[in-house]
């Protein structure tokens, strides 16, 4: 059993715009459990009927640009503690005792993604990085541990996002892990690296994840995977689907077999 002290410099935090909170409710009070002593929270536009959460209040709904705009710029102004664990309805702590404290030396670590920045600037996805170099990886934020003075760097500092036409180079934690990250490191803050990261949480389970045991993975977050509030997980993937994507089989197995999740797909 982990002491409670250790973890009380986390908040778990799910930000909710849209008044759809309390599908984050399952995944904040999962994390949460996993880590003893952390601080629950739900950020929202609309106040919900949950107990045992508390939710602090933010003034307008946001859309898909907004939370990005959110995350990087107003967050640590809800955060009291020196850590935030963002959760998401589809990302959630697997098994605290796969916890590592070395996580506390950075101040980003999030799950390596099919998706990185190359050195000439190309942004490839799918993994079409993988032997092209010396990449900056997307770490998903959906699930990410990133420290208060992280939050704070880019308002701090004047760090201001770069605006493309495609949406997914507008996401937050492209962004930060990409477009950003030279600027961010410049002021001081430390990425885990990938080989560190990877324990820590996985979208797909591709190259970066290949020769590990995935069960040693402490979370999750993936679009895929929804935890239900009766704890069972819906899997918005056929068996069909699940063959074609990287990983997806061994995910699959993982979720129902190790964990014993009961899980209901499309």
């Amino acid at each position: 059993m982990h002491a409670s002290t250790k973890f009380e410099d986390i908040t778990v935090v799910a930000i909710y715009g849209d008044g759809r909170g309390k599908v984050a409710v399952p995944a904040i009070t999962k994390t949460v459990e996993a880590l003893p002593g952390a601080r629950p929270l739900l950020i929202t536009n609309t106040e919900l009927d949950v107990t045992m959460i508390p939710q602090m209040m933010i003034s307008a709904p946001l859309d898909y640009q907004g939370y990005s705009e959110f995350v990087m710029y107003s967050l640590h102004n809800y955060i009291d503690t020196k850590y935030a664990l963002i959760v998401q309805h589809d990302g959630w702590a697997l098994n605290g005792e796969n916890w590592n404290d070395d996580w506390f030396n950075y101040d980003y670590v999030g799950g390596p993604s099919h998706a990185a920045l190359l050195p000439n600037g190309e942004f490839q996805m799918q993994y079409n990085w993988v032997g092209k170099g010396d990449a900056r990886v997307v770490q998903n934020g959906g699930f990410s541990l990133r420290s208060k003075a992280f939050l704070e760097a880019p308002s701090k500092y004047g760090i201001m996002r770069r605006h493309f036409k495609e949406e997914i180079l507008s996401n937050e934690d492209v962004q930060l892990c990409c477009m950003l990250r030279g600027a961010m490191e410049k002021v001081g803050m430390k990425y885990a690296p990938d080989e560190v990261a990877k324990y820590f949480s996985f979208e797909h389970l591709g190259p970066p994840h290949e020769g590990m045991d995935i069960t040693k993975i402490f979370g999750h977050h993936s679009r895929f995977r929804q935890l239900l509030p009766n704890g069972d997980m819906l899997y918005k993937l056929t068996t069909e689907q699940r063959q074609q994507v990287m990983g997806e089989v061994d995910a699959f197995n993982m979720f129902q077999n190790h964990y014993g999740y009961t899980i209901h797909a499309v």
